[in-house]
């Protein structure tokens, strides 16, 4: 080569070198422009061990206290403090409340707006068993015979108001706009500051008067002389006075409209309705209350509709009866009741075991569980112990009579299916049943026996196994038509109607239908043993932890499930429909479909009073 080339070459070389580090310089002194990161929000600055999502909120349990649950926005068991009976002692119940007392206080497992304080505080800081619970305000008496009212905690309304000192409280009830005080004879009615107006009651002094109730446009009371009301019409007032067997009745229930209950000393009940006129009264109680046959061994009431425990005079066999105060029939839950009582939310029943059930209409309504000193879970709709397992919103079609212990439980983590349970029965021996009937309910009949080395239950529509250390057994139309694999040790399991995952002491797999058109096989970081610490899954997507801390995700992407935001020190995940949240140093961090309680209130802001509506499977 001549000199002339060598020289050209070499030079050639120097501008190159020049003009790469020249780039390489100007990268690292030039600011590198703002990542753009995906659509996300922390809704939580406390990190939590995860269960439960929904694209409007998230459930877990804090890292501190591992076994209290509690809730971000709206999803199906929202456990709030005290849900827990021990020794159940009497209810507590009104509108939307939910409680009662066992020996140690004041237990509430439903409750539905914010006060000052909690329900719990807010009754246990007087006479909580004469406190009157309704849609509007709590009202509770005091030992300084005044009466303390709460309201909830909502624009300009007033969070409490004080009524008294009353010299000789005998009964009270509030309704609406005004609050009904029987102070020794007297009748004193006196509007809620947040009223507009009042019924404008004012009652006659009444010899001997021991009970009151309050509708919303009349006020009567009970004396030894009978059962006096009377009634707002317009500026008109109409008084009525009955005795026959209202001379011997000794308590009232809350109720609206027109109607006016109330028991004697054995509790027989006595219902009527307020006429247009002066003294116009209509018997109302229900004809299965009044045969002869039966007896009638508690009533209650509230607004129009009643219970009763029945008992037949003959045979002493015992029903439940529920329905309007005209038309009463058994009642879908409760035939072992030996209490109850009515709220707007639904009713509530305790047998002589001390297991409260609540139910409204044909479904469950929340309960509280049993206090056995074993761990109480929570998913979904469902919330169980050893000695009891309930779904919220369930149809009353589960027979818990036979369980002596929950042994496990398919309800799933992220989505609010009907479930089915392994239980073992009052003989010693385990079973399988389900909430829901269909074929899978047939295939149950063809399961293994369940022995004691099973831990586990996970279900899809068509599909259930029951699983163990090393047993994995399965009935139903297998996951996508395939084989399920071999499972060892599983740590953790998803099931959706058409593809699964799960992690076991080999690893992490996922089987079925292909995401979105793209491979189920588990991306090549996430093969090795313990490479992954833990998994959600949705309705086309699947999201991991690598032992890297490193979130991953494949499948499909429509909402932005895919576009995981920074997270640091990820440890906990959980996926559903198109919605994933995980816990990190940051707190909890959800992306992909959000609304609700998921959005920042700038995102709020812009959704307007229509958010967006709720997709399918989140």
């Amino acid at each position: 080569m001549s000199k002339s080339r060598a020289y050209s070459y070499l030079l050639i070389l120097a501008v190159l070198t020049f003009a790469i580090f020249s780039a390489r310089f100007a990268r690292a002194e030039s600011p590198a422009p703002a990542a753009v990161l995906p659509s996300s929000i922390v809704v939580s600055k406390t990190p939590m061990l995860l269960d439960a999502v929904s694209s409007s909120g998230v459930c877990g349990s804090t890292v501190a206290t591992p076994g209290t649950r509690q809730c971000i926005g709206k999803f199906g068991v929202e456990s709030i403090a005290n849900d827990t009976v021990k020794n159940f002692k009497t209810f507590v119940m009104g509108g939307s409340h939910m409680c009662g007392i066992d020996e140690r206080g004041v237990r509430c497992w439903n409750s539905t707006g914010k006060f000052e304080k909690s329900v719990q505080e807010i009754l246990a800081e007087g006479d909580t068993e004469r406190a009157q619970l309704s849609l509007q305000e709590i009202c509770v008496p005091q030992k300084d015979k005044t009466i303390h009212c709460h309201f909830p905690q909502e624009g300009a309304v007033q969070k409490k108001e004080v009524f008294g000192p009353f010299a000789d409280l005998r009964d009270f009830q509030s309704s609406t706009n005004v609050i009904c005080v029987l102070d020794g004879n007297r009748v004193i009615c006196e509007k809620f500051r947040r009223a507009s107006d009042s019924n404008g009651m004012t009652m006659k002094e009444i010899p001997g008067a021991t009970a009151l109730a309050v509708t919303w446009d009349a006020v009567c009371v009970v004396s030894p002389a009978g059962l006096d009301c009377l009634k707002s019409a317009g500026s008109e007032k109409i008084s009525y006075h009955v005795e026959e067997k209202w001379k011997s009745v000794v308590k009232l229930f809350h109720t609206n409209y027109d109607f006016v209950c109330g028991v004697d000393k054995d509790d027989s009940p006595s219902c009527l309705k307020l006429g247009a006129k002066e003294n116009e009264t209509i018997d109302q109680l229900s004809p299965e209350l009044v045969n002869p046959e039966i007896r009638v061994v508690k009533f209650k009431a509230a607004e129009t509709s009643a219970c009763a425990i029945v008992e037949e005079v003959k045979t002493g066999a015992r029903s439940f009866l529920c329905g309007y105060i005209t038309n009463m029939v058994k009642a879908p839950m409760g035939q072992d009741a030996v209490d109850f009582q009515i709220s707007a939310t639904g009713t509530c029943t305790v047998n002589a075991a001390g297991l409260v059930s609540c139910f409204q209409g044909s479904n469950h309504a929340p309960s509280p569980l049993p206090e056995d000193g074993s761990e109480i879970r929570s998913s979904g709709l469902c919330r169980w112990n050893n000695s009891r397992f309930h779904c919220t919103q369930a149809p009353l079609t589960l027979d818990e009579s036979n369980f002596a212990k929950i042994i496990a439980t398919s309800a799933k983590v992220d989505q609010a299916t009907l479930p089915c349970v392994i239980f073992e029965n009052r003989q010693g021996l385990r079973e399988i049943t389900c909430l829901e009937s269909g074929e899978l309910t047939a295939d149950l009949k063809k399961f293994p026996q369940i022995g004691p080395e099973i831990s586990g239950l996970v279900k899809s529509s068509r599909y259930i196994c029951a699983y163990g250390e090393t047993t994995f057994n399965c009935v139903g139309d297998p996951i996508g038509g395939a084989v399920p694999p071999n499972l060892s040790g599983i740590k953790k399991i998803f099931f959706n109607d058409d593809y699964a995952c799960a992690s076991d002491e080999f690893g992490f797999l996922c089987w079925g239908r292909d995401l979105d058109g793209r491979e189920l096989t588990v991306p090549n970081e996430l093969t090795d043993i313990s490479a992954v610490v833990d998994f959600g899954a949705g309705q086309n997507h699947v999201c991991a932890i690598s032992r890297e801390k490193k979130v991953v995700c494949w499948g499909k992407n429509a909402f932005g499930q895919l576009d995981v935001p920074k997270l640091t020190n990820p440890t906990s995940i959980v996926g559903s429909g198109n919605t994933n949240c995980a816990s990190s140093d940051e707190g909890v961090t959800c992306w992909g479909a959000r609304h609700g309680a998921l959005l920042s209130p700038a995102e709020s802001k812009a959704a307007g009073a229509n958010p967006p509506p709720v997709n399918a499977g989140n």
